[in-house]
């Protein structure tokens, strides 16, 4: 066969043995040998988004905030101050947003965070600042590249308050030895767009003549530190309402009905001098210590501290908000 190929022109056994092994050879690659494995696709959108559970080779995550005016009819950037704190309370991070209300900052990876904002800038006879906002943001929000958030800040404003006998519906307390005796405190916001925040009730009451108080949808607190000049013979009740954070201009009139006891044998029983003169003040912002100044609003709340700060204390001479007052006759 060989020579015969030869004689008429044929392929050389080199030749041959080429073609057979071409065959071979591809049809392993086709019929045989698997794949490659695919490259992993890129993330969509082109966003730069790392996938969560991936930590960034910086090992940070950027988070966006951005601030403004909660009660605002347009769109209102608050350039507000700002601390964050780790799950310990340590600040980690503070500054200022800028005049677009918003702030970047980065922070380490997969870590849950507290964010403190507020703006203190304003008069507060005016109500030109804004109250502290708490942001508590979860350690998953903070698995990835960045974190948008946003906070809602509400304007310091006031709060009127009055008040009235149940019976009668006028201000007058008709006292009666070891009697109970009903009334009401009812609160309302007195500025445009603008909130109160955490009111407390603060009731100055001859303390011969009462035995126990107590208002419905408030708790007893301690007075703020500030509030000494209470008269001789005379005692301040503070209550802080339980039933809302902020008192805002769309809210209905609130009423707090409160019961006072009388003692057994009040004296005097009846007089001006002897009646109900109910204020007020706002709960708000964080201060480090007492011995931090005004701007260093963090940690505690007001009650623990000497300053007035947020909306000006209805007790504070020249205060803006309206009290109430009930006499003892």
């Amino acid at each position: 066969m060989k020579s015969i190929l030869r004689k008429k022109g044929g392929a050389s056994p080199t030749l041959t043995y080429v073609i057979v092994a071409i065959l071979v050879i591809g049809g392993y690659y086709y019929f045989i040998k698997p794949s490659a494995p695919s490259t992993p696709a890129t993330p969509s959108g082109g966003t730069g988004i790392i996938p969560t559970g991936i930590i960034p080779s910086s090992g940070l995550t950027t988070l966006k905030l951005n601030f403004d005016d909660a009660l605002a009819t347009t769109s209102t950037p608050v350039i507000a101050k700002y601390y964050v704190t780790d799950l310990n309370g340590k600040i980690v991070s503070s500054g200022t947003a800028d005049s677009s209300g918003q702030a970047s900052i980065d922070l380490p990876y997969g870590q849950a965070y507290t964010v403190y904002a507020f703006n203190n800038s304003g008069a507060q006879l005016s109500g030109g600042g804004y109250y502290n906002k708490q942001l508590d943001i979860s350690a998953d929000k903070m698995k990835s590249s960045s974190d948008t958030e946003y906070m809602h800040l509400y304007k310091q404003g006031g709060v009127l308050i009055t008040g009235t006998d149940t019976y009668d519906t006028d201000s007058n307390l008709t006292v009666a030895a070891g009697g109970t005796k009903n009334f009401h405190l009812y609160t309302e916001e007195n500025k445009t767009r603008a909130a109160y925040q955490r009111l407390t009730f603060v009731l100055d009451i001859n303390k011969t003549i009462v035995s126990s108080i107590d208002i419905s949808g408030t708790k007893p607190v301690t007075c703020k530190n500030n509030i000494t000049n209470v008269g001789k013979g005379r005692q301040y009740y503070c209550f802080m309402i339980t039933d809302k954070e902020f008192i805002v201009p769309a809210d209905v009139t609130s009423d707090y009905q409160g019961t006072i006891v009388f003692n057994a044998n009040p004296s005097p029983a009846t007089g001006n001098i002897d009646g109900i003169n109910v204020s007020a003040y706002d709960q708000t912002m964080y201060i480090k210590s007492a011995a931090q100044t005004k701007d260093d609003f963090v940690i505690a709340g007001e009650d623990g501290s000497n300053y007035d700060v947020g909306a000006l204390d209805i007790m504070t001479s020249g205060g803006v908000n309206g009290r109430a007052q009930f006499t003892f006759n």
